[in-house]
């Protein structure tokens, strides 16, 4: 599959010559309507070669800052350039075995599954997450199965959210480089809150409010927050987090929690301030395992 054309914004799209293929669950499709899009970049085809097939917002979109980076250190590696490279993270670790052989012992499993996922995973999830936050600072949640949705990916659980609300989507400044591009994909307003280094990079209680403020025409705002910050590492204190559930709170905002570690202990003390002023409708969280088993079970969070 080409990695720097069409082909990429689709799992199963394939552009080969005049002709498109579309690979699904149900089968191969053939079709021929795409006979101009070749694999050449998006960013680099003209509007007249798109003939209309492509909105226009689309037209001028740059390839992904990670993958360029990873292309990048590619290159230099090959002309035998050192090369630190500090752009995309993964776990340098094997899959967990306990992992694996479950995946094979339930490999005859191929059905389609429920929309929100397996009851049962849906139930152990919730579980885990009242355990984690009973663990880490002492409050009792009862999160259940239907409080649950599991997906593919963290990008895609929140590419879907912010697709399913109303409003606008708000970022504090800088942030991961996924977030801006989903809400440009979603055609939805975005609005950014600068941080600075003096203060520890964290969202500033009063730059938060002003924004709500400043944009309260374009409906309710969606706040996406993670910590620790990626790309800064910032964890923020209980006391700022606590600052900033009030004034999302006052907005009648969302709050998108990427707790992509998985042990959802980090912003627990801000999800307890938005549960403890009856806001829980406004907050989700969104967790990843794929990131939980980056830690060894020494770490003591399973």
């Amino acid at each position: 599959v080409c990695s720097r054309c069409c082909c990429r914004t689709h799992p199963a799209m394939i552009s080969k010559k005049n002709s498109l293929l579309l690979y699904g669950k149900q089968g191969l499709v053939l079709g021929s309507m795409f006979r101009s899009l070749h694999c050449t970049p998006l960013a680099a085809r003209s509007r007249s070669s798109l003939g209309g097939l492509v909105k226009d917002r689309f037209q001028s979109a740059e390839p992904s800052s990670t993958l360029a980076i990873n292309e990048t250190v590619a290159a230099r590696r090959s002309a035998g350039q050192p090369v630190f490279n500090f752009g995309l993270g993964q776990s340098p670790f094997p899959v967990p075995s306990e992992v694996k052989d479950s995946l094979a012992s339930h490999a005859f499993q191929k059905d389609y599954l429920q929309v929100q996922g397996l009851q049962e995973l849906r139930q152990s999830i919730a579980s885990f997450t009242n355990r984690m936050q009973s663990k880490s600072n002492g409050t009792e949640f009862s999160f259940d199965a239907d409080d649950v949705l599991v997906g593919p990916g963290t990008k895609e659980l929140l590419f879907m959210t912010q697709m399913a609300t109303t409003g606008y989507t708000v970022l504090p400044a800088p942030s991961w480089v996924t977030y801006g591009p989903q809400a440009f994909m979603n055609d939805r307003k975005l609005k950014w809150v600068q941080t600075e280094m003096e203060d520890g990079w964290q969202i500033g209680a009063e730059s938060l409010a002003k924004c709500f403020q400043e944009n309260s025409a374009f409906g309710r705002p969606l706040l996406i927050l993670n910590s620790p910050s990626n790309p800064t590492g910032r964890v923020h204190s209980k006391e700022r987090l606590q600052e900033i559930a009030r004034v999302v709170d006052e907005a009648d905002g969302i709050v998108i929690l990427m707790e992509e570690n998985g042990t959802v202990s980090l912003s627990s003390y801000l999800i307890v301030q938005l549960f403890q002023q009856d806001f829980q409708n406004g907050v989700v969280l969104v967790a990843g395992e794929s990131a939980l088993f980056f830690f060894p079970k020494q770490c003591d969070l399973y």
